[in-house]
């Protein structure tokens, strides 16, 4: 786990940071611009000269650093200055004029299109534009530029952030950089790792410059990001003397008529990451179906019982309802209601994992419940919270705090880097690819938070893990050749292994 930080915190951070270290924030810059030059050696060894673009803040002191490096090393350089006419300020300006002073050029961004002139062989750009500080469209002159090294044929790599970036979000309004690599200092910025980040930053670094523990040791992070080798330490213990009692008992419900794959894929998934035992209720005319998919599970068929489904949450430890239930009013939303009422008023202790249909009719009740898991996807949070697409997307880690506020518990939101939020910890999933933008997807994701659930981890780890576990798999299926193309099924297999081998 890697914790996250906002802008302001980073840049708050650092100076303290600084102090307690005995070093200048001009020394961080120059550490700064040292460490992108190795970066850029290490990434584009073969690569001898760089186009430098600056603009003017500090962000550009680090590119003035990085290309007093590159002409100390022997490096062609070829600088671009936004303004170049209108003076610097503070550490930008001192790290300007060592490049100068070390034989340096530059040239004005007014004066004529990226890369005109170069004929020194292939070049890297080097992007030390807008940096972390970005909260509004880059200006004319900015997009202009950006859109000009996005045409180019050279790698980028951009210092602290891809320009146009908003490093608390990961939102991009208006033009931004499309880097082939990013490192980013101090510490990690929780925009380079959600939203629209992961089409934009490439391969990313972090370099702390040294100041790792003063900055730790004054600083507040504001999430927690979670990678595959997480796995191991989060999932639950199994005894050798384990029995199917131990592991825990899931119910699935949902699967109207015609729609029964989702449940299928949701009571296998739980069955796949370890569930004891695992029950489907669902449309009668899917129960051939379950037992031929799925012959472990216990399927019956509902048809308006009231007493059927008591006995069925009296059986679990936890529920899962949602995937292929549908939205009609007799079939669908009766079931909904009648395991909400009987949680609310019998089962209290039970746990609820929502997705899918269930949280349309979610929407209706939302009386805020800290027994339950909700895994909306963008256009779910929009309708849970009554806005648009664009405003989730534009700041994703808001748009869980604001369902947990509204529905309680845990929250769960989907996309390029899955935000998962309980009311103190905000953890980003940065795993998993575009090949999982496919129907069923989410259905195996229930299903395998439901089963860490009912093995005996807290909701919200069993979330972050489940998230994790699903990603993993998907990204272990593009590595054997499936991306494009990838099912939900496919993902069965995979998460099987990645829990027995992190048990190992």
């Amino acid at each position: 786990m890697t914790p996250l930080f906002s802008a302001s915190a980073i840049k708050d951070g650092e100076k303290q940071a600084a102090k307690i270290a005995g070093i200048s924030l001009f020394q961080l810059m120059e550490r700064a611009g040292e460490a992108a030059f190795d970066c850029a050696q290490r990434h584009y060894p073969l690569y001898h000269h760089f186009l430098v673009v600056c603009g003017r803040g500090n962000n550009a002191g680090d590119g003035y650093v990085f290309a007093k490096c590159a002409l100390n090393a022997n490096y062609h350089v070829t600088l671009i200055q936004v303004d170049s006419e209108r003076p610097l300020r503070g550490d930008a300006a001192k790290a300007q004029c060592d490049y100068l002073e070390s034989g340096g050029t530059l040239l004005d961004a007014g004066d004529g299109h990226l890369g005109d002139g170069i004929d020194n062989g292939p070049y890297l750009i080097i992007d030390a534009l807008l940096g972390t500080g970005l909260n509004l469209a880059p200006s004319p002159v900015f997009e202009a530029l950006i859109s000009d090294m996005n045409r180019t044929d050279a790698p980028t790599l951009s210092i602290d952030i891809p320009s146009g970036l908003n490093a608390d979000t990961g939102h991009i309004v208006g033009a931004c950089v499309v880097a082939n690599v990013t490192i980013t200092f101090v510490a990690d910025k929780t925009g380079l790792h959600t939203g629209s980040a992961r089409d934009v930053c490439g391969i990313i670094e972090m370099d702390t410059l040294g100041v790792e523990k003063e900055f730790s040791d004054c600083t507040q992070s504001v999430a927690r990001l979670y990678q595959d080798s997480d796995i191991a330490k989060m999932l639950p213990n199994r005894l050798s003397t384990a029995h199917k009692g131990d592991a825990g008992k899931v119910l699935v419900c949902g699967g109207n008529e015609g729609m029964g794959g989702a449940l299928m894929l949701a009571g296998k998934a739980a069955h796949r990451t370890g569930a004891g035992m695992v029950a489907c209720l669902t449309h009668p005319q899917h129960i051939n179906a379950v037992l031929s998919f799925h012959p472990e599970c216990m399927v019956s068929g509902w048809e308006g019982d009231k007493s059927h489904v008591e006995s069925r949450l009296n059986w679990c430890d936890v529920i899962a309802i949602g995937p292929g239930l549908g939205q009609n009013d007799w079939w669908s939303r009766t079931l909904f209601s009648l395991v909400l009422k009987q949680l609310n008023h019998t089962f209290s202790d039970k746990f609820l994992v929502i997705d899918a249909d269930a949280l349309h009719f979610l929407i209706d009740s939302p009386k805020p419940n800290p027994n339950q898991v909700i895994t909306p996807h963008p256009g779910e949070a929009a309708a849970l919270l009554n806005c648009s697409i664009k405003e989730i997307e534009r700041d994703r880690l808001s748009a869980a705090r604001a369902l947990h506020k509204k529905y309680g518990g845990v929250v769960l939101l989907k996309g390029a880097g899955t935000v998962v939020f309980d009311g103190r910890h905000m953890s980003i999933i940065d795993i998993g690819h575009q090949g999982m933008a496919t129907a069923g997807m989410g259905d195996v994701l229930t299903g395998v938070i439901a089963s860490f659930i009912a093995q005996g981890l807290s909701p919200s780890d069993a979330t972050v893990v489940g998230a994790l576990i699903h990603g993993y798999a998907a990204d272990l299926s593009s590595k054997n050749g499936i991306k494009i193309g990838l099912l939900a099924s496919d993902l069965l297999t995979p998460i099987a292994k990645i829990v027995s081998q992190a048990a190992d």
